[in-house]
């Protein structure tokens, strides 16, 4: 029972210095041409926010553990009005990728974003909350987009969905 226990707080103490351990790992980069060849995405939309993504490219990455990427959600008919920003490090385990859960914004409304890092902005993204449960909206619709492991290709949605 004493072992179990023992490595319980280990795992605890672990997870709870994982993100100062990232954010200790981060390292600045100068990047030769734009990291966000892979563009941006969103998805898992709630009434009060969504998820965004990116992925980093450079062989830039192949020296550094971690980059600090800044993200921003504005208003999508006025950029210059940020309603949530904040930093995530991407890590090399993690392929350089960037998941971000916002949260606290109004529902049934389109928002864009953006990516920054290294003096690069990623192209901007336009993503929706979804309408609060008790909401009884005359249209919605849904767009569902899935990528398997096939070769390396790159893949542009319609600007319809």
């Amino acid at each position: 029972m004493k072992s179990e226990r023992r490595t319980l707080l280990k795992l605890l103490a672990l997870a709870a210095a994982a993100p100062t351990t990232a954010l200790a790992l981060v390292a600045p980069v100068k990047f030769v041409m734009t990291p966000f060849q892979l563009g941006v995405a969103s998805g898992s939309p709630t009434p009060d926010g969504f998820v965004l993504w990116t992925r980093l490219l450079g062989l830039e990455l192949d020296s550094v553990p971690a980059v600090l990427v800044a993200w921003e959600v504005f208003d999508l008919h006025d950029p210059n009005q940020i309603l949530a920003r904040g930093e995530y490090a991407a890590m090399a385990e993690l392929a350089f990728s960037v998941h971000v859960e916002v949260g606290g914004l109004a529902s049934d409304r389109w928002y864009g974003y953006r990516f920054r890092v290294a003096g690069y902005v990623s192209s901007q993204g336009r993503t929706r909350t979804l309408p609060v449960s008790t909401a009884n909206p005359k249209h919605l619709r849904f767009a569902y987009a899935s990528c398997l492991n096939l070769p390396p290709v790159f893949v542009a949605l319609s600007s319809r969905v």
